[in-house]
């Protein structure tokens, strides 16, 4: 479902929505909105090879 034109006045001017979740995502019978957002503007991203989008996360159990 494309987001409503009444949330985009929350989000920062250069971001963008990289994923979204909608539905009764906690079971409390409410509608729930997630959204995932990135940054765009050039200025505010590092690229010093300590972040990895491709980084597995292990379990310590």
């Amino acid at each position: 479902m494309p987001l409503k034109p009444n949330f985009k006045f929350l989000f920062p001017q250069g971001w963008k929505i990289l994923s979204e979740a909608e539905g009764d995502l906690n079971r409390d019978q409410q509608a729930d909105l997630v959204l995932i957002l990135e940054n765009t503007d050039q200025k505010n991203i590092v690229n010093d090879g300590s972040y990895d989008k491709n980084q597995k996360i292990h379990d310590s159990t």
